[in-house]
């Protein structure tokens, strides 16, 4: 299970993902859609572990045991849209 837990990311003055909270069980495939802007790369970079939240937390669970950083990388899937290069989707 991935969940976050007011995952918040500033640059400066500009909050770029502010206090997300999502809790997306095992084997579910999840969809991230919004304008230009709105967040979606920063948010995936983050749960991708590219990117340090400026606060909040977000934790991987598997069988009721947290995954290393390393054992996360295999267990997601980045889907990006092919022609702009920005990340749509992922799943655990």
């Amino acid at each position: 299970m991935l969940k976050l837990e007011s995952v918040t990311k500033e640059f400066g003055e500009l909050t770029a993902v502010d206090s997300v909270n999502l809790e997306v069980p095992q084997g579910q495939m999840l969809g991230i859609i919004g304008r230009s802007g709105a967040g979606k790369s920063t948010l995936l970079r983050m749960i991708n572990r590219l990117a340090d939240a400026t606060s909040g937390k977000i934790t991987f669970q598997e069988n009721g045991s947290a995954l290393d950083v390393n054992a996360l990388k295999l267990s997601l899937i980045h889907i990006s849209e092919p022609t702009r290069r920005t990340p749509i989707a992922f799943a655990v």
